[in-house]
């Protein structure tokens, strides 16, 4: 009885911690900075950004998976790959007008690339 408690306790405990921090982050940009990941540019220009990759702590067969998945046979036919906030990795291969455009704007990229 004792350890249903427990395990009871901790899934109400969790469910409202996620609540919470859910309703907090939608209602307040701090919270939602604080809570919440950017996307990250992880290859551009078919350079993998190896600080950025270690930061993420995304290795370099990861990022030929999602090539492999995308059917592309050359990294260097690719300008982008980001992580996104949910962990996907997305796969860009024409980036227009560097990274100004308006998808690409919320992506944190190193500073010497912007």
């Amino acid at each position: 009885m004792c350890v249903r408690f427990s395990v009871a306790t901790s899934l109400f405990l969790l469910i409202g911690l996620q609540f919470l921090i859910t309703f907090f982050s939608v209602r307040s940009k701090r919270v939602s900075k604080l809570v919440k990941s950017m996307p990250t540019l992880l290859v551009y220009k078919g350079d993998l950004l190896q600080d950025d990759m270690r930061k993420e702590r995304v290795n370099a067969d990861e990022i030929y998976a999602i090539l492999r998945e995308k059917g592309i046979s050359s990294i260097q036919d690719m300008d982008a790959v980001i992580l996104e906030t949910d962990g996907s990795l997305s796969a860009i291969k024409c980036i227009e007008k560097n990274l100004k455009s308006d998808v690409m704007q919320p992506v944190k990229a190193p500073p010497d690339i912007q």
